[in-house]
């Protein structure tokens, strides 16, 4: 006779074997396509959507066949329940429903999922490393392409031409390369006043890279959120460090600088003469600005009308038009102003506290170690968060997917500790 009961127990057991080595799969397929994204976010946004749809369906399926026990507890996950809440309620009050839930789904959604998608698959110190040297390779490839636009007029990767002198790269817009090289500028920064050894000479190489091609963006607001997030690196640092090595801190800075400004004097005449002509010229200064403030009027009057939950989420720039037909702008060059009109005072403050209670956990972590890659991000993303009041980066595919993938990586390191790379 055949045992039934032994015979169901190495079925179960066969079962449970598979479920398990199918949870390894979709995590290794997680880990892969989240690798790729973050390796041509700066690049493709062709390659961001399928890398994108790729890492959530694989992460979806970890989480399916792990019962979902890879989902990660952290102390962000209420704040981003209450966020998420907020903007719900803003589909609900919508004056274009079906507009704002494919907004909420497609983009607020995948934006959470991100975030917490990167602290569940980068859950090692060994994975940590290779994430990170994927985004160093990726930054490489950028100044590579930077380079190769400055040189013969269009970059490498997608052909796309300088705009009035200025670098863009891959982007599609200068304001938005210069976002996204403020976050890489403080990270490599960083490892820069930290690391010794031959590894110092290879960061204060790509510092200064990386600080250059920002130069030539000749993104003022860009330029001046990196420079205050600098500026915030080294006083956290002056703290972090002993005081003997004060001297040694602002030397260091002071001869980074130097290089800077001697690599753009000693560089193409016309590209100087550009970036000096976008800083002393009067006329465009006050033009900037002076559109800027029509938008930031405008959509301040849109708010008053709707405070509490807004107008729906996508739904700015069809009520911008018809507050002023005349007009030809489509975003109101201020982040935390356009999601007010769209998702109202409870989705900004929703937020806002969300970002807050980031900052607060992870400034506690760091004093508690010294864990200066965490520094470098969350200088990084104080850049982003400055520039971010003047300019698109919420509504920019790859900026706002950057964001919150680097949101994600500091809890990564927060809970996995300090990492020698």
């Amino acid at each position: 006779m055949v045992d039934d009961t032994s015979s169901s127990k190495r079925e179960g057991s066969v079962l449970k074997i598979n479920s398990k080595d199918i949870y390894k799969y979709f995590d290794l397929a997680t880990l892969f396509f989240l690798s790729a994204l973050i390796f041509f976010l700066p690049i493709s946004k062709a390659a961001i959507q399928i890398t994108v749809s790729l890492t959530i369906l694989s992460f979806l399926g970890a989480s399916i066949t792990s019962k979902f026990r890879n989902f990660p507890k952290t102390e962000l996950n209420i704040p981003l329940f209450i966020f998420l809440y907020s903007l719900c309620l803003s589909v609900i009050f919508a004056i274009d429903f079906k507009t704002a839930l494919i907004t909420l789904l497609k983009k607020n959604m995948e934006w959470l999922l991100l975030f917490f998608i990167v602290i569940a698959t980068i859950n090692t110190k060994k994975r940590l490393k290779i994430f990170f040297g994927i985004l160093l390779f990726s930054a490489l490839s950028l100044i590579f392409d930077s380079i190769f636009q400055l040189i013969t007029g269009a970059d490498l990767f997608l052909g796309r031409p300088l705009i009035h002198g200025r670098l863009t790269a891959s982007f599609k817009h200068y304001n938005d390369f210069a976002g996204y090289l403020g976050v890489l500028f403080l990270i490599s920064l960083t490892f820069y006043i930290f690391k010794k050894g031959s590894y110092k000479l290879f960061f204060a190489f790509i510092s200064l890279l990386l600080g250059y091609c920002l130069i030539m963006t000749m993104s003022r607001v860009g330029l001046l959120s990196a420079l205050i997030a600098v500026a915030v690196l080294v006083i956290a640092s002056l703290f972090k460090l002993q005081f003997k090595e004060t001297k040694v801190i602002i030397f260091n800075f002071i001869i980074i600088l130097f290089i800077l400004i001697l690599v753009l004097f000693l560089g193409n005449k016309m590209q100087l003469k550009l970036f000096t002509y976008r800083w002393v010229d009067k006329s465009q200064f006050d033009f900037d600005w002076q559109y800027r403030l029509h938008l930031w009027q405008i959509s301040l009057s849109l708010f008053k009308a709707r405070p509490f939950f807004g107008y729906g989420l996508g739904s700015f720039m069809s009520v911008f038009r018809k507050a002023d037909p005349m007009t030809s702008f489509t975003y109101a060059h201020n982040c935390y102003l356009q999601f007010l009109v769209e998702a109202g005072i409870l989705g900004l403050l929703s937020l806002l506290s969300t970002i807050l209670i980031f900052f607060k956990i992870c400034v506690s972590s760091l004093l508690k170690n010294n864990n200066f890659l965490l520094l470098g991000i969350l200088s990084g993303i104080l850049a982003y968060l400055i520039h971010a009041g003047f300019d698109t980066h919420f509504y920019s595919m790859q900026l706002s997917d950057f964001f919150w993938i680097m949101l994600g990586l500091a809890i990564a390191i927060k809970r996995n500790g300090p990492i020698e790379i």
